[in-house]
C-alpha cells in the first residue's frame, strides 16, 4: 500500500538532510518504491502496513536514531491527500491571487484548540480546520505575516508541518491519479458517511413531527453530504458502484 509521509522541519535549523540520503533511512525501515518530491520533506514509499499513526511512530524513532534530531511525521494515504487537495475551506475567488497553506496534523484538534488556531486570524490571515488538516489563506507573503508556524502550534497545542497548495496538488497528480489503490478505504469512508447522514436525516424528519426534539446541526448535515458526494466520485472514478443512499441523493438534488 502506497503511502506519503510529510516530515517537518527536516532541512531546516542548520540541519541538511540530501534525499538520496533520506531515501536510504526509508529503506532501511523495510518500505521499498522510495521517492522523494522536492527537498522539502515528502517521501513516498510502500508497504503492507496500514496503521498510519504506527507508521508515523516508526518513522520518527527511525529518524531520531539516525539524525539525532525529532523529525515529527505525518502520514496520509493517495486517497486520503485527495480528499485534501479537493477540499474547498475558502471561496475560489479568496484563494486566486492568495498564497493557500495546508497544514499536516497527526489527529483531528479539538474544540478548544480549534478556536485557539482561529483567534490567530487577521485581516491577512484566516484559517480552517477539517479532521488533519489546517488550511491557511494568506493574503500577504508568508514572510511578513504575523503568524508563524510556531505560533500555530503552540495554538493547536500540537505539531504540524506546512505546504503549499500547488505542492500538494502536484504531489497528488503524480502519485494519486488512479483512486483504485484505496478502493477499500474509499468504499468504508462513503459507507460510514452515508449511514451517519441518513441516520441524522431520519431524525430530522423525527423532529418535525415531535416537537421540542432538537435538529441536527445543519453544519453537519452540509459537511457529511458534501463528503458522501465526493466519495462517490472517486467510486465513479474506479468503477466502483455509489452505494444506494449516494444515488437517492443525487437524484434528490437533480429533481
Amino acid at each position: 500500500m502506497k503511502h506519503i509521509a510529510f516530515l517537518r522541519a527536516i532541512n531546516v535549523g542548520g540541519h541538511t538532510v540530501k534525499m538520496d540520503h533520506l531515501r536510504g533511512l526509508f529503506e532501511q525501515v523495510g518500505f521499498s518504491g522510495v521517492e522523494t518530491f522536492i527537498a522539502s520533506g515528502n517521501v513516498i514509499f510502500e508497504t503492507p502496513v496500514q496503521d498510519g499513526r504506527a507508521l508515523e511512530q516508526q518513522i520518527e524513532l527511525h529518524l531520531r536514531q539516525a539524525l539525532g534530531y525529532e523529525v515529527a511525521t505525518f502520514i496520509r494515504t493517495p486517497a486520503e491527500l485527495a480528499a485534501v487537495s479537493v477540499f474547498q475551506p475558502f471561496p475560489g475567488a479568496e484563494i486566486d491571487g492568495n498564497m493557500l497553506y495546508i497544514g499536516f496534523l497527526q489527529a483531528a484538534p479539538g474544540a478548544n484548540a480549534c478556536q485557539k488556531l482561529l483567534a490567530l486570524g487577521t485581516p491577512l490571515d484566516e484559517f480552517r480546520v477539517n479532521g488533519r488538516e489546517l488550511y491557511w489563506l494568506c493574503r500577504t507573503s508568508i514572510s511578513q505575516s504575523v503568524v508563524s508556524g510556531a505560533k500555530i502550534e503552540r495554538a493547536l497545542g500540537m505539531p504540524t508541518t506546512l505546504r503549499n497548495v500547488t505542492t500538494v496538488r502536484k504531489l497528488v497528480a503524480k502519485y494519486c491519479a488512479s483512486p483504485t489503490d484505496d478502493t477499500e478505504l474509499i468504499n468504508r469512508n462513503a459507507d460510514r458517511l452515508n449511514a451517519q447522514t441518513n441516520d441524522a436525516l431520519a431524525y430530522q424528519v423525527q423532529s418535525m413531527t415531535e416537537p421540542g426534539r432538537p435538529q441536527p446541526s445543519d453544519d453537519f448535515l452540509t459537511a457529511a453530504s458534501a463528503m458522501r458526494e465526493r466519495i462517490a466520485e472517486w467510486r465513479m472514478a474506479s468503477n466502483v458502484p455509489a452505494s444506494d443512499s449516494t444515488q437517492i441523493l443525487r437524484e434528490m438534488r437533480e429533481e
